[in-house]
């Protein structure tokens, strides 16, 4: 994995109503990572959607799928989980990062142990 530091969380509003969107990401995509020790987005390899289940709740990814997409975990209901790009808008997908390590979700205090 590399750091990349011009890449950014980009938080929605608290305040701003979340559009709700039904659509699938594709198997395999591109992830990122905050990094609690470097305080940087890392960039993780190419994950599977059978990948799931190493999910411990509030983590965030940066997907790449045609354009780059800064993605919030807000729900988990077996195995789709609900994400919330930066503009509010919520989408469920069956996939998220293999990442390793600890990482800290940059919109609130939990942290996740990958």
């Amino acid at each position: 994995m590399s750091p990349d530091p011009s890449v950014r969380p980009g938080a929605p509003s608290p305040d701003e109503p979340a559009r709700y969107l039904d659509h699938d990401f594709p198997e395999v995509f591109t992830v990122w990572a905050w990094s609690t020790r470097s305080r940087e987005w890392w960039h993780d390899r190419t994950c599977r959607a059978d990948e799931l289940e190493r999910l411990d709740g509030g983590a965030y990814v940066h997907a790449t799928i045609g354009s780059p997409l800064y993605l919030r975990i807000v729900s988990r209901r077996g195995g789709v989980l609900g994400i919330e790009d930066g503009g509010g808008r919520r989408w469920r997908c069956l996939v998220l990062p293999d990442v390793g390590g600890t990482y800290e979700n940059p919109w609130g205090t939990a942290p996740v142990d990958g």
